[in-house]
């Protein structure tokens, strides 16, 4: 778990960064996630965050039947998708201001990483779909930070930032979305693979080519 929660705290203490410099004007660029704004990006990732401080005070479930690929799966896009943008909007709209939820986000990220400890690492989380444990619950927060930062930066013209470790822990997930490594062919770097794992951008005849069947199984995050 050191791993997963230092690669949490280094990817979210990065958006935090970011927002701190924002002018107000610039909370409201439209994000590659119509119709979400950076402010609202913003406050989907303190849904995001918050989950953790959910599952911890909850009690915890019999069993653990999941994983960090299994999490996914379980995700329903036509279902879940519109309840998650509504969420995300509806709390940006509570803000009066981007860089007051900026701070509150500040608050949060650094409220909840010190609340986890490494003893914590084997407690089951109740996610609302499969049980995790604490470890592989905060996986799924790794890619979530980790990919949204990337939308984060191409909504703000800048190069992506994520860290090596997130990568390795996103790309891990994607890779068991998949059931297979991306073959050598494809010369993808992570961040390539996560942008198409994440459907934000779509496979070329050639990748199509040289994934064979697996690439129907494309945008692996929806």
């Amino acid at each position: 778990m050191p791993d997963n929660i230092e690669a949490l705290r280094a990817e979210s203490r990065r958006i935090s960064s970011v927002a701190a410099d924002l002018s107000e004007d610039r909370f409201a660029i439209l994000t590659r996630l119509p119709p979400w704004t950076i402010k609202d990006l913003l406050a989907h990732l303190y849904v995001v965050m918050d989950e953790v401080n959910t599952g911890l005070a909850g009690f915890p479930p019999a069993v653990v039947d999941g994983d960090s690929v299994s999490y996914w799966r379980s995700y329903d896009p036509a279902e879940d998708a519109p309840q998650t943008a509504a969420r995300a909007t509806e709390l940006a709209a509570t803000y009066a201001t981007g860089a007051e939820l900026a701070a509150a986000w500040e608050a949060l990220r650094a409220r909840t990483i010190a609340a986890v400890t490494p003893k914590d690492g084997t407690r089951p989380i109740a996610t609302g779909g499969p049980v995790l444990t604490l470890d592989e619950f905060l996986k799924t927060r790794v890619l979530e930070v980790t990919v949204h930062g990337l939308d984060l930066a191409a909504a703000l013209g800048q190069p992506a930032w994520a860290t090596a470790p997130a990568l390795a822990i996103t790309r891990e997930i994607l890779v068991g979305l998949l059931g297979i490594r991306p073959p050598a062919d494809l010369e993808w770097d992570t961040v390539t693979f996560l942008e198409a794992g994440a459907g934000r951008r779509s496979l070329t005849s050639r990748e199509r080519s040289l994934l064979g069947e697996v690439s129907t199984r494309f945008p692996l995050l929806t």
